[in-house]
């Protein structure tokens, strides 16, 4: 689903995922490797939302079946497809990514996706009842740490009902944080790989610092869209992640590791 938009978009997290064989999240690999494959591809999800946030769902707890996941995956295919092609004309191969080149495809790529967001929320509409999608809305908030989440992607806060206001105010943030955060998701490490000079541990360095990156830029967005809700939103948001299943807590523990680690060097010097 999406295989080419997902190369434009995040060229460095695909890339590893084919060397590793396919999903990350299921290849054996050193726990170092498999924490920054996982981040990046926890990222990912988050900041264009699709078919991959019913990755490890309960189905039937949800009573979503098979069938209409199929048929979600496959109208989203059909939806997206003009973009695809529309990348696929304007940049080809991603090839040689110079610093220019990155510029132009990080701006096309913060236009698609309030587009794509469109798209998913539409399709998923048309697939399950508003009650379905209230609880799978309350997974992703909660799969992509909270308000945290929310600054990688407006539909990551449906859970908290937000106003038309809120949702305009809360896009033309997300809107800057993604010019910004699309200029960190593109490895030129990748073209020296197929080179033969650059290698894997050197691709996951590189993973590892971006990825900081745009989580740095996307704190800074979490409190700027913080300061958009109200108090009963505020709780409701605590209290969601406050019951986070094991299975969706990697990024919440990975934010407060962080954040712990921060504190600690503060109180250090």
């Amino acid at each position: 689903m999406r295989k080419a938009l997902m190369i434009v978009l995040f060229a460095i997290v695909l890339r590893v995922g084919g060397l590793s064989g396919g999903d990350a999240f299921s290849q054996p690999s050193e726990e170092v490797q498999q924490q920054i494959i996982q981040l990046n591809l926890t990222l990912m999800q988050g900041t264009m939302l699709g078919p991959e946030i019913f990755w490890g769902i309960d189905k039937e707890q949800l009573r979503i079946t098979d069938e209409q996941i199929v048929s979600l995956r496959m109208k989203m295919n059909e939806a997206i497809r003009p973009f695809e092609e529309e990348l696929r004309n304007k940049f080809g191969n991603p090839g040689d990514l110079t610093q220019e080149r990155i510029s132009d495809i990080a701006e096309t790529m913060s236009m698609i996706v309030p587009k794509a967001n469109e798209i998913y929320r539409n399709t998923m509409n048309e697939t399950f009842s508003a009650e379905t999608i209230k609880q799978i809305d309350t997974v992703a908030f909660q799969r992509f740490g909270g308000v945290f989440g929310g600054a990688l992607n407006v539909e990551n806060l449906s859970a908290l009902d937000l106003s038309d206001e809120q949702k305009e105010k809360a896009a033309k943030i997300i809107d800057q944080l993604n010019r910004e955060r699309f200029g960190f998701a593109f490895s030129t490490t990748t073209n020296r790989m197929a080179k033969g000079e650059a290698d894997l541990e050197e691709l996951l360095e590189e993973m590892k610092e971006k990825s900081e990156a745009i989580v740095s830029i996307t704190r800074r967005g979490q409190r700027e869209i913080e300061a958009l809700l109200t108090p009963e939103q505020k709780k409701l948001a605590d209290e969601l992640m406050a019951e986070v299943p094991e299975k969706y807590r990697f990024l919440s523990e990975y934010l407060t590791s962080v954040q712990r680690t921060k504190i600690k060097n503060v109180l250090r010097y």
